[in-house]
């Protein structure tokens, strides 16, 4: 079943509604902290914030645990920085995840300009399907990288994200506005047996050309996965040589199964 989900400016109403009952707090929605992460954002250890609230509902997501906008996960801003800063002596950036961060504009924004200022990098990870706030905030300069999932090729992504609101042709526009922007950035497609797929992948370099692309693994292990009859998918010895194999044929490709 395709899903049709409510629009940001549903969240942006809720998160109004925090901010008047906390005497004007700005509020956001956050799932978790972790408060030292080296994966994320290569070359730095950073802080990783996780934004609740999604407009996708991909079946092999293992974060389904905060899809959705709910006020358990509504967070005083300010007490987001607080936990950043105690971080300070380790880490040299932030990374905003989710969930997609970019449902959030005003709280993104809010804490990028914070972070900057302290001297903090500033990365986030994104689903693509926001691509004119994924543009403002560049021309902002608030984004020293970005990390963007490409689910499938583009003729697939209904099937994969499980909703019908053009997100193909919104991604399709974020991967343009990246692949032209100056900030670094990296592409990340994650395999999974059954539904993304060895087959998918000369489409799916027709997207992203010469940029910088990340082959992750499937992991069901990670979390609570969307739709449970993936649980126990892996990919075999041999499928894992033969994505070695392929990933040498394209010189932007980092493999990370």
């Amino acid at each position: 079943m395709k899903l049709r989900l409510k629009s940001s400016i549903h969240v942006f109403n809720i998160c109004k509604v925090g901010l008047n009952r906390s005497v004007n707090r700005m509020k956001a929605f956050v799932a978790g902290i972790q408060d030292i992460c080296t994966i994320d954002y290569p070359g730095k250890i950073s802080t990783l914030i996780f934004f609740a609230g999604c407009n996708l509902r991909c079946r092999y997501c293992f974060n389904s645990d905060f899809l959705e906008f709910s006020e358990k996960f509504l967070r005083d801003v300010e007490d987001v920085k607080d936990r950043v800063l105690r971080n300070q002596p380790l880490i040299d950036a932030i990374m905003f995840s989710g969930g997609e961060p970019l449902l959030q504009e005003r709280p993104l924004i809010n804490i990028s300009v914070w972070a900057k200022d302290k001297g903090f990098s500033v990365g986030m990870e994104t689903n693509g399907t926001k691509p004119r706030t994924l543009k403002k905030i560049l021309n902002m300069k608030l984004l020293d990288f970005v990390a963007m999932d490409i689910k499938t090729y583009l003729e697939k992504y209904e099937d994969v994200v499980q909703v019908n609101t053009q997100i193909a042709k919104k991604v399709g526009k974020s991967v343009e506005i990246l692949i032209n922007s100056a900030v670094d950035h990296e592409f990340r497609t994650t395999f999974v047996p059954g539904l993304v797929d060895v087959d998918h992948i000369e489409s799916i370099s027709k997207m992203v050309g010469q940029d910088k692309w990340a082959w992750q693994r499937f992991r069901y292990d990670l979390g609570e996965i969307l739709d449970k009859r993936l649980i126990g998918r892996d990919f075999s010895p041999e499928d894992f040589r033969r994505f070695e194999s392929l990933s040498k044929q394209y010189k932007n490709v980092v493999l990370r199964c």
